[in-house]
């Protein structure tokens, strides 16, 4: 029978749910059933069989364990839980389709920020096993080199999502996570650091995460000035006067446009070509002024009468014609 301490990382935390303190309740899956393998630290692999029964048998073993903040460098005992505890299991863990869930209380501030900032969302076990060095093949056909007969739980990490991704398990021979942990690489919002540049690098995505929170709230404060009942008054006002402008100007023109034709039919000897519209508008105004002294100077017309001319009709000129003739007669 042998005994190793244990890390595993194990897959995301679920959905938060905001506490009455300002912390977080939120779901995780903790462990699950099957073959697991891990590094021999001799460049191969040896393949843990979790039973079902040995982790149900663990269940009772969850309640209250400590949530920490990443690996502590040392196991979480009585003495170090006060430096290290960021929340607690809370309730009673559950086995079901062949993994073990529980509910996580996180209180810590700084870890709240990680998470919030998507940070450290991914969950790894640490704890002790007891187990048989005999190999053999799981009912589900899956060949192992050990198999466990106890777990016993320490404490939940929450940490970056692991540089080879969820599956990523490591096994230590030792009580204590060892020094050299820190040459472990994470990525942390799409960027690889060494594990003793981590809190660096969380304090520099959630330092851009409140810049960008705070942007977002002057946004929405000029949005809100914005489309205040005053500033939508303003910019109906400025409209209508810039509506009011554009027809002034626009009578303007056609204003201009009639006095030139009206001066012109005026004037029609003076060329107005080149001349300005206060020219134009000056003659404009004179009109009634020149018209009236022109009439002034025309003479009058002259009337001639022409007197009728009496008609002869064609008797009287006969009777004319007798008369005459019988008048010469007479002077014979």
């Amino acid at each position: 029978m042998s005994v190793r301490y244990v890390v595993d990382r194990v897959g995301v935390l679920g959905k938060l749910q905001r506490t009455a303190t300002g912390g977080y309740r939120v779901p995780a899956t903790l462990a699950r059933e099957g073959v697991l393998a891990y590094s021999d630290g001799k460049g191969g692999t040896v393949r843990h069989y979790n039973p079902p029964a040995v982790l149900e048998a663990a269940l009772t073993d969850l309640q209250d364990v400590p949530v920490t903040f990443n690996h502590p460098a040392k196991m979480v005992t009585t003495q170090t839980y006060r430096d290290v505890a960021a929340g607690h299991v809370v309730g009673a863990a559950a086995f079901t389709a062949g993994h073990i869930h529980a509910t996580l209380a996180i209180q810590d501030a700084q870890l709240l920020q990680a998470i919030e900032a998507h940070v450290a969302r991914e969950v790894s076990m640490g704890y002790s096993v007891e187990y048989d060095d005999t190999p053999g093949v799981t009912e589900a056909g899956e060949v192992y080199d050990v198999i466990r007969t106890k777990i016993s739980w320490n404490h939940i990490a929450i940490v970056p999502e692991g540089r080879a991704g969820r599956s990523v398990r490591c096994m230590l021979d030792s009580q204590d996570i060892p020094t050299d942990e820190a040459e472990v690489l994470y990525k942390i919002d799409g960027a690889e650091v060494a594990q003793d540049n981590t809190q660096a690098a969380i304090d520099a995505v959630c330092g851009a995460r409140d810049a960008a929170v705070a942007q977002v709230a002057a946004l929405t404060d000029a949005l809100a000035v914005a489309t205040s009942d005053a500033a939508l008054d303003a910019a109906v006002q400025k409209r209508i006067d810039a509506d009011a402008a554009a027809v002034a100007a626009a009578a303007a023109v056609v204003a201009a446009t009639a006095r030139r034709a009206a001066v012109q039919l005026s004037f029609p000897q003076i060329a107005l070509d080149g001349r300005s519209q206060d020219y134009i508008d000056a003659l404009f105004d004179a009109r009634p002024v020149i018209d009236e002294a022109l009439a002034g100077l025309v003479a009058p017309p002259v009337v001639v009468v022409v007197p009728p001319v009496a008609r002869v009709s064609a008797r009287d000129r006969m009777r004319a014609a007798q008369a005459a003739q019988l008048g010469a007669k007479s002077d014979e």
